[in-house]
């Protein structure tokens, strides 16, 4: 299976294609591609560019455009999750294992219980790496559009933002499932869910009842307690599966 790599669109025209920063180091240096071999380039429409190399170098590669082909593998459903930030790793697990269940927006959320958060905002470097992660996971899961990362906001701000079905994960007895909550989304076709998760300490009750007066639907993902990782893994799993089953 060949390589695949998101570029940007400027990078692949009708009579060739060039690569260069980290793809192309990735495809001299850590794949050893030479010559002859065949990638596969993605420049965010949905299209993929089967492209046969016929320069390579750490600065820069290039080739012909064998074939231009649209794989039907995204969701219908437009995602968006809005994860309260939390510890490093975990973040960088759920970013990723996301993006490979179809993840389409993520939005870094800082709340009252957010455990890392520099004066309310994320830093450029710890947004960079997570930009990264979710192209590798992209590129691996063999997506051909690119999740968007955006930058960290507040949860009233997130609260202001969202448009599309807004659903918020809580532990209360008295929540629908997510599941019952979705059932009258799937009779609406394709569109916006907007699916927010809270920290490792959970929602607190101002920032419930702050959600409820901005439109959210609190659901609950079960009896048992999931970790923030999980249920945003989860979560995003079952919307997808419970909407695109329908369609």
């Amino acid at each position: 299976m060949a390589a695949r790599f998101f570029v940007p669109p400027a990078w692949v025209e009708a009579e060739g294609a060039r690569i260069e920063g980290e793809a192309a180091h990735r495809i001299a240096r850590v794949l050893r591609l030479r010559p002859g071999d065949v990638v596969e380039l993605c420049d965010g429409s949905g299209r993929v560019f089967q492209v046969e190399l016929t320069e390579v170098s750490p600065q820069r590669a290039g080739g012909r455009v064998r074939a231009v082909k649209r794989p039907s593998v995204e969701p219908a459903v437009h995602l968006t999750l809005y994860q309260a930030v939390i510890r490093e790793k975990r973040m960088a697990w759920l970013m990723e294992k996301a993006t490979e269940v179809g993840v389409s927006r993520f939005v870094p959320v800082t709340t009252e219980r957010t455990v890392r958060a520099q004066e309310g905002r994320v830093d450029a470097p710890r947004l960079r790496r997570w930009e990264r992660i979710v192209r590798e996971a992209a590129e691996q899961s063999r997506r051909t559009r690119l999740p968007e990362v955006v930058e960290a906001m507040t949860f009233s701000q997130a609260c202001e933002e969202h448009q599309g079905l807004g659903l918020i994960c809580a532990a209360r007895a008295e929540a629908p499932s997510l599941q019952q909550a979705l059932q009258d989304r799937r009779q609406e076709g394709p569109g916006g869910v907007d699916l927010f998760i809270g920290p490792e300490g959970g929602w607190s009750p101002a920032e419930i009842e702050l959600a409820i007066a901005a439109g959210l639907r609190p659901v609950s993902l079960g009896r048992r307690i999931l970790r923030s990782e999980t249920a945003g893994v989860v979560a995003s799993a079952l919307t997808l599966a419970a909407l695109e089953e329908s369609l």
